[in-house]
């Protein structure tokens, strides 16, 4: 059993949860876990941070009993610690709302409201940093091949945001493709279906910021379940 397997197993993560956080593909990650797929220079590096390591040829290592019963005993500990945090912060936080009345409640308000990544756990940031979407690389996407699609691709995530930006994007794609055949064929009429991904495209180049911040606050969503922050 490769070390990454046994990391994963050790701490109670599926295949599924795995390839949600870090956005690979479920199936890739049971291929390179039994080392029957050499990852991806981005995917090793995707994993080494996720478990913590300093690079994938590590995790990708056989692991030793010791190594296996080390692991499940650090996990156990980590779960044990969170726990015992969490019960303190529910006996503690009772006394301290009523101590203080309504101005620590406004000041939890304000708090929760400007919520930081810095104030997250390291996993959470780098995890974060990875899969985020940049407003400049999308913009750019819909300015250039916005009648593709490409915009819509990059900030459609079906397990973050539904399946609606992927589906217009396909079919962007799809108009656009039909479209140059026809055109390429001889039929020129092939030039008025592409009005349609071009008004999109335009219409989209002054909405594609909300979409990454659409995109970006679902993934920080996503990530606060996953740690189970509240």
């Amino acid at each position: 059993m490769t070390k990454l397997r046994a990391l994963r197993l050790a701490k109670g993560l599926t295949l599924k949860q795995v390839a949600q956080d870090t956005g690979l593909h479920f199936s890739d990650l049971s291929k390179i876990e039994v080392r029957r797929l050499k990852p991806y220079p981005s995917q090793g590096a995707l994993l080494s941070l996720y478990y913590g390591y300093a690079h994938i040829n590590e995790l990708l290592e056989d692991a030793t009993d010791e190594e296996i019963v080390l692991m499940r005993t650090q996990s156990d500990r980590a779960k044990a610690r969170k726990r015992d945090i969490s019960r303190h912060m529910q006996s503690v936080l009772p006394d301290i709302s009523e101590g203080t009345g309504s101005t620590t409640t406004e000041k939890t308000m304000n708090a929760e409201e400007e919520i930081d990544i810095t104030d997250r756990p390291v996993e959470w940031v780098l995890m974060y940093e990875a899969r985020k979407r940049s407003k400049l690389v999308a913009s750019a996407l819909c300015f250039f091949a916005g009648n593709l699609g490409f915009h819509r691709f990059y900030v459609g995530d079906e397990a973050l945001v539904g399946p609606r930006s992927y589906n217009i994007g396909f079919g962007l794609l799809m108009i656009t493709t039909v479209s140059i055949v026809l055109i390429m064929g001889g039929f020129y009429i092939g030039f008025i279906p592409l009005v349609v991904p071009w008004g999109v495209a335009a219409i989209d180049y002054f909405r594609v910021s909300g979409m990454v911040d659409l995109f970006n606050r679902a993934l920080q969503n996503h990530l606060d379940e996953r740690f189970k922050i509240n």
